[in-house]
């Protein structure tokens, strides 16, 4: 098993839920309880739940997930003056911190329990959810202890990951377009050297075009390498005619007006607001604001073209061997094996794009069939087994640092405060 500096992947936490917590709010009318919400901490980053309003058993069900190494080649990284994304070592490298803490609302929360949880043995198993049941260290004067429900999952990062192969396939792509060119004014077929770059009719044009397809192919990769957009193509396809057929539903409504039904599908596409500049209304001011994703719109057109390009730059390639052949020959000139070259990297970005596109499907795939064939029972009535937690003795440990990522309820009523404060004191006083 490898090191836990030298994991790479992700692993992923699903807090399911929490009883037996201790009542911090004690109230005058109403029964004491809590506001419980838990946090999961790993070598110093930290990520939480949302919060259970006056509830002594939470139940959260809500995921998290922590990168582990990274990604990319740390040689690629310095190249590119990045800093590689390194795990701290040490004492605490294989542990989680659990804390369960009380949202207040003016003063500042107050712990719940915590522990540590051994996650070496998740790394043994990689790809499969397993259940935990972790008993809380109550806080100093509680002698009640919590318990809190986790399963955890290690997914190993791909060798080549869907990014770096998309980016190879792009860098396929844009070698493939070099040696079109170069191939476009090379010599194809033998002559003496005064003759120059000689070739067939019809073969340079074809490469030139087979060069300008391989550059358009080449910005699209690029461009949806990232965009972020991880949709199928089906539900792309789907999507577009979603609101077509709502539309036509609704028009065989008898409450429904055809006219009107197609004008509630219809979304404006930019909103032109024109106001005058001067007194005398003798010049305007024209402000546009585009109100359409238009790169929702043009994701399906360009996943399409991405992916039939390349087989168009190939195909362009094969037919100037065609018009450049001779007696059913070639001669090994510098511009065949060029375009040959090229059809080999053409080759190769599409086999790369095809493996970045199918990997996290499969990937999903696995994890789902675990999920289901390996589901945890985390009943609150289930006895306590099979724990990996640490006890320390007092003062002895050190907390991983806590970066919470969600605002309390106080920090967002104090924003909304300061902001009417502010709008209120910018404003203009006649």
């Amino acid at each position: 098993m490898l090191a836990m500096g030298e994991q790479r992947g992700f692993l992923h936490v699903i807090v399911h839920s929490a009883w037996n917590l201790p009542a911090s709010d004690v109230r005058i009318v109403r029964k004491p309880s809590s506001d419980p919400y838990c946090i999961i901490s790993m070598n110093g980053r930290s990520k939480n739940t949302p919060t259970v309003y006056e509830n002594l058993s939470p139940t959260w069900e809500h995921p998290l997930s922590f990168q582990m190494g990274s990604f990319l080649p740390q040689t690629l990284l310095v190249l590119l003056g990045a800093r590689p994304n390194l795990d701290r070592g040490g004492s605490q490298a294989s542990l989680v911190h659990i804390a369960v803490k009380d949202e207040d609302l003016l003063t500042e929360d107050d712990p719940l329990g915590d522990c540590w949880l051994d996650i070496a043995p998740i790394f043994e198993k990689p790809g499969e959810w397993i259940a935990q049941k972790v008993i809380l260290r109550p806080p100093e004067g509680i002698t009640k202890c919590g318990i809190v429900s986790v399963s955890l999952c290690y997914e190993p990062a791909p060798v080549l990951s869907p990014y770096l192969g998309r980016i190879s396939a792009t860098v396929c792509f844009a070698a493939a377009f070099a040696c079109l060119t170069i191939a476009a004014n090379s010599r194809w077929q033998p002559a003496l050297t005064e003759a120059g770059a000689v070739k067939q009719p019809g073969v340079g044009v074809t490469l030139v075009l087979a060069a300008i397809v391989m550059l358009l192919a080449t910005v699209l990769h690029f461009v949806l390498a990232h965009s972020g957009k991880s949709e199928r193509l089906d539900s792309l396809a789907a999507s577009h005619s979603a609101a077509r057929g709502l539309a036509q539903a609704l028009a065989h409504l008898p409450c429904c007006n055809s006219a009107a039904a197609l004008a509630a599908q219809e979304e404006p596409v930019v909103r032109v607001q024109v106001r005058p500049t001067s007194f005398k209304l003798t010049s305007y001011e024209m402000t546009v604001t585009p109100l359409m994703d238009f790169l929702k719109v043009i994701h399906l057109p360009m996943i399409m073209l991405a992916g039939l390009m390349p087989f168009g730059g190939a195909a362009l390639c094969l037919l100037a061997a065609l018009l450049q052949m001779q007696d059913g020959m070639l001669s090994l000139q510098a511009g065949e094996m060029l375009a040959t070259l090229s059809v080999l990297f053409i080759s190769a970005g599409v086999a790369l794009t095809v493996c970045a596109d199918m990997q996290p499907r499969c990937q999903q795939e696995v994890m789902r069939r675990s999920v289901a064939s390996r589901g945890a029972d985390v009943a609150p009535n289930a006895s306590v087994q099979g724990l990996h937690t640490l006890s320390f003795s007092g003062g002895t440990s050190q907390a991983v640092p806590i970066i919470e990522e969600r605002e309390r309820r106080r920090d967002v009523i104090w924003r909304k405060v300061v902001g009417s404060g502010s709008h209120i004191g910018s404003g203009s006083h006649d």
